[in-house]
C-alpha cells in the first residue's frame, strides 16, 4: 500500500496531497482511507489556550470522539473479516514453529479473555502522536504561504498537544520506574532522550520561521536573538541524542521493531508493533484483569504498543483494537523460524487498522510494515529497506542506515 504523491498540500509524511483526494490503495479499507480528515478535524478542534491540566482533558475527550468516527467508517469492513478469516477446515500439520493464529482462536477463548490487554493508555498517546503529525504538516503549510499568524495558533494548539503528552510520558515514567531494576531504568532514560530530541525538532521549526519573518520586515535585531536561540537549540539537540547514543545499550533488551507484525501466543490475535514502554506502564486495575502478575519474566520486560488486526477483535466504538503486551507474549516468523517472513508463514495479506494509514508508509516485500520517519524518530529507530530478491535497487536483500 505504497502511498503516492498526489498535487496540492502537504500531508503528514511530507508528500503532495490533496486532502479531499486521499490516495487509496485496493487493500486499505474505507476507514483507512477518512483517518487522515478526520485526524485534521480533530486536531483542529483542540482549544488554543489551555493550560497542562485543562489540555488533558479536551484531547482526551477529542480522541475518543475520533476513534469513534473511525469505528462507524469501518463497521462493515470488520463484520465482513469477522465472517471470513476466524476458521479453516485444513487438517493438515502446521510446519512452522510460530503459532498458528488460527487454531488458537478456535480454543475457544472468550473475547473478554481474548481482549484483555486492550489499552486505553496507549491508545491515548497513539492518538496524541498522530494530532501532532498532523499539526506538524498544517504548521510547514501555513509556513510555506507565509501565513504567518495562522502559523501561531496552530504552533498554540501544538503546544496544547505537547504539554498533554508530556504529562502522559511523566505518569508513565514513574510507573514504570517503580517496577524496574537500575539498569533497566537507563533504558527509560533514553527513551526520553528521544522524546526530548524529537520536541528540539519541533521548536526549531518554529523558531526558524520567526527568524524568516524577523528578516523579511527588516528587524535584525529580533533576528540575531532568534539565531542564538537557534543556536542553543542545536546545542541541546545534539545532547539528547548523545544521551540517546549513551544508553542504547540497555534497549537491546527490545526484540521487536517498529512495523514488525506478530502473533500473541495464548491468544492467537494478530498485530503490529508502533511503540514499546521499556517496563510495564499500566495501572493496577489493568494489570489485574490482563494477569500481567502471571508473566514469568515479570513487569520489567518491554511491554510493546500494538495495532491489532480488526477481524481479531470484536468491534468496540469506544475502545479501539490497540494492545498492551509483554514481550515473552508475543512471536514473530523472524525470531521463531530461523529468519523466516511474515509473508513466508502468514501469507501476503496486510493489516487491517484504522491507524495504520497514518503511522506507516506500507508494506515492505517480507509482509511487515513500514514506519513513517517521525514514528522512527520517536524511537530513535533506523530506517531498515526490504527488497524482493533480484530487484535492482539492491541484490542483497535488507539494508539499514
Amino acid at each position: 500500500m505504497m502511498l503516492r504523491g498526489h498535487t496540492g498540500h502537504v500531508g503528514i509524511h511530507g508528500r503532495q496531497q490533496n486532502p479531499q483526494q486521499l490516495p487509496l490503495h485496493r487493500n486499505c479499507s474505507i476507514a483507512s482511507a477518512g483517518c487522515l480528515r478526520s485526524t485534521t478535524a480533530a486536531a483542529a478542534a483542540l482549544p488554543r489556550n489551555a493550560t497542562t491540566a485543562a489540555g488533558s482533558q479536551p484531547l482526551t475527550v477529542a480522541a475518543k470522539n475520533w476513534w469513534r468516527n473511525q469505528c462507524h467508517r469501518r463497521v462493515a469492513v470488520n463484520s465482513s473479516s469477522s465472517s471470513s478469516g476466524g476458521s479453516s477446515s485444513s487438517t493438515e500439520a502446521w510446519p512452522w514453529k510460530s503459532p498458528n493464529w488460527k487454531a488458537l482462536r478456535r480454543q475457544g477463548t472468550s473475547a473478554g479473555e481474548r481482549e484483555c490487554e486492550r489499552s486505553a493508555l496507549v491508545n491515548e498517546e497513539i492518538v496524541y502522536f498522530i494530532f501532532q503529525l498532523e499539526l506538524d504538516a498544517q504548521l510547514q503549510r501555513a509556513l510555506n504561504y507565509e501565513a504567518y499568524e495562522a502559523a501561531q495558533q496552530i504552533r498554540a494548539k501544538r503546544e496544547t498537544v505537547d504539554l498533554a503528552l508530556r504529562d502522559m510520558q511523566e505518569r508513565k515514567a514513574v510507573s514504570v520506574q517503580s517496577s524496574m531494576s537500575e539498569e533497566d531504568a537507563l533504558g527509560a532514560g533514553a527513551a526520553q532522550a528521544s522524546l526530548d530530541l524529537r520536541d528540539t525538532m519541533s521548536e526549531g521549526l518554529r523558531l526558524r520561521s520567526e527568524m524568516q519573518r524577523a528578516v523579511q520586515e527588516e528587524r535584525y535585531a529580533d533576528a540575531a536573538k532568534v539565531r542564538d536561540m537557534l543556536a542553543a537549540l542545536d546545542r541541546q539537540a545534539k545532547q539528547a541524542a548523545a544521551l540517546a547514543a549513551e544508553q542504547l545499550p540497555a534497549l537491546q533488551v527490545v526484540a521487536l521493531r517498529l512495523g514488525q507484525r506478530v502473533v500473541h501466543r495464548q491468544h492467537g490475535y494478530r498485530g503490529v508493533v508502533v511503540g514499546w514502554d521499556v517496563g510495564c506502564c499500566e495501572d493496577e486495575a489493568w494489570q489485574a484483569a490482563a494477569h500481567a502478575g502471571e508473566l514469568k519474566k515479570g513487569l520489567s520486560q518491554p511491554f510493546y504498543h500494538l495495532l491489532v488486526e480488526v477481524s481479531d477483535w470484536s468491534y468496540d466504538s469506544a475502545q479501539p483494537p490497540v494492545a498492551y503486551v509483554a514481550q515473552e507474549l508475543l512471536a514473530a516468523p523472524e525470531l521463531e523460524d530461523e529468519g523466516a517472513s511474515w509473508g513466508q508463514v502468514y501469507g501476503p495479506d496486510p493489516l487491517q487498522h484504522p491507524y495504520s494509514y497514518v503511522l506507516f508508509l506500507g508494506q515492505d516485500a517480507r509482509g511487515d510494515m513500514l514506519p513513517c520517519r517521525q514514528l522512527r524518530d520517536k524511537y530513535s529507530a533506523r530506517r531498515r529497506d526490504v527488497y524482493r530478491p533480484g530487484s535492482e535497487e539492491q541484490e542483497g536483500g535488507d539494508n539499514e542506515e
